[in-house]
């Protein structure tokens, strides 16, 4: 999902039926979240047309990852813990970065849950 190597946590389905997935980013210990859209939902074709630069959910930190996978008819939309303000031990030393909040897996699952409810009702701002 990335050109960093990375390692899945979790996979689920929300409640509003979106597969969605948890992974930690390897190179520099952030954890990402991930909901795919597939091809029978809904929201589909309409996110189709609007792709991945115009939509603008609600989610920590906004989407930093979105794809189109052909392959298997799914959009995937994603975000990234690893903003200001979000713990990057990584970077400890750097003011904002190494002293931020640790966003856990709890955290991500939730805001996933979020993504996806948005996602399936379009409810934010094209």
């Amino acid at each position: 999902m990335s050109n960093f190597v990375t390692t899945e946590l979790k996979r689920w389905t929300t409640s509003c039926g979106l597969p969605a997935i948890i992974r930690r980013n390897n190179a520099i210990g952030i954890l990402c979240g991930y909901v795919e859209v597939p091809v029978w939902h809904s929201m589909f074709e309409v996110l189709c047309k609007v792709g991945g630069d115009d939509v603008y959910p609600d989610v920590h930190g906004g989407i930093t990852f979105f794809e189109h996978n052909n392959g298997r008819d799914v959009l995937t939309y994603g975000f990234d813990c690893g903003h200001y303000g979000d713990k990057l031990n990584i970077l400890r030393g750097i003011p904002g970065f190494g002293d931020g909040v640790e966003r856990d897996e709890l955290f991500v699952f939730v805001e996933c849950e979020i993504l996806a409810l948005q996602l399936s009702r379009l409810e934010f701002d094209l």
